[in-house]
């Protein structure tokens, strides 16, 4: 049953809900993969598109896969005028349908983005360390573990070319997501360390074009053995905030976000304006609906240097 779920056998390119079996199986291992979600006519508009965007962004600097000076890694986020299909991926219901239902309900999208990969990527989650940072939002500082609530939110990841164990694939260790073992993971001395990427047992997550791999932002997960300028997209969802504490997190996690978009953007330079995607050039509605929860949890209160004040160490 299990090879079922992970390489199922009957494929749709529609697919806007999982099964029963599905949802269980991502709720207790914390990743899925869904093969051929896309069809191949779709990932070569995707690919040309995101070949389009990064050559947009970095055209006075571009990215030489053989020469050593390509040792950072090129982002781009993804707009409606230059890159029309994958600015509107996250409103796409064989994405934010299947979130809705893995988060439980209402979520909140964001602009889609894509990066040319370097190197190896060391073992980590992608949730902010508790008390790490103070938020504007609610100002009330105090201790708490928000790791409780694993449905924080999930990540969908596209990879344009076939990846595996020795090619860059994604590594997931399975059941992270969750306590005890979430925690018992951040008391292991050196984990983030390079070193250590082989030392766990992870699963890899071999993937071919069209396939999505679907994981759980608290799910701890790395790479290895990739060959630098390795593309891949991501859409990220979060479920909408129901206690004080899960609307800390956003918040600090809107904070977070806004550093390593300046960090990996050209020049690293954070942009002065409102970003296409949030000007919402189409209106969409759903859209319009997502930026609104994103104004009510901070989103457009933060500009990273003034962030960088705020920053507590634990």
């Amino acid at each position: 049953m299990i090879h079922k779920i992970v390489e199922p056998t009957k494929i749709g390119h529609a697919r806007t809900a999982l099964t029963r079996t599905e949802v269980q199986y991502y709720d207790t291992f914390g990743f899925l993969i869904l093969r051929k979600h896309f069809a191949q006519d779709e990932m070569k508009t995707i690919s040309d598109e995101f070949g389009h965007a990064v050559e947009l962004e970095f055209k006075d600097k571009p990215f030489e896969k053989d020469l050593p000076t390509s040792e950072r890694a090129q982002c781009v986020a993804f707009t409606d005028s230059t890159t029309p299909l994958l600015a509107a991926l996250p409103e796409d219901p064989r994405y934010y349908k299947i979130a809705e239902q893995l988060l439980g309900g209402e979520i909140i999208g964001s602009q889609c983005g894509g990066c040319l990969y370097v190197g190896d990527t060391r073992w980590h989650p992608d949730r902010v360390p508790d008390g790490r940072y103070k938020t504007a939002v609610i100002d009330k500082p105090k201790e708490y573990s928000r790791y409780s609530n694993h449905n924080f939110g999930c990540k969908f990841a596209l990879y344009l070319e076939a990846v595996d164990a020795n090619t860059g694939a994604l590594r997931v260790l399975p059941r992270s997501h969750q306590q005890p073992f979430y925690g018992e993971l951040r008391k292991i001395p050196g984990i983030t360390d390079a070193e250590n990427i082989h030392s766990l047992p992870g699963f890899v997550c071999a993937t071919e074009p069209g396939d999505v791999l679907i994981f759980n932002h608290s799910c701890w997960h790395a790479s290895l053995g990739g060959k630098s300028g390795r593309p891949m997209i991501s859409a990220g969802y979060y479920a909408y905030p129901r206690t004080e504490d899960q609307a800390q997190e956003l918040s600090e996690t809107y904070m977070h976000g806004k550093i390593l978009s300046r960090d990996y953007s050209k020049g690293g330079k954070e942009s002065e304006s409102l970003s296409e995607w949030d000007q919402n050039p189409n209106q969409s509605l759903l859209r319009a609906k997502w930026i609104e929860y994103k104004r009510e949890f901070g989103y457009y209160n933060y500009k990273s240097e003034s962030l960088e004040e705020e920053l507590k160490e634990p």
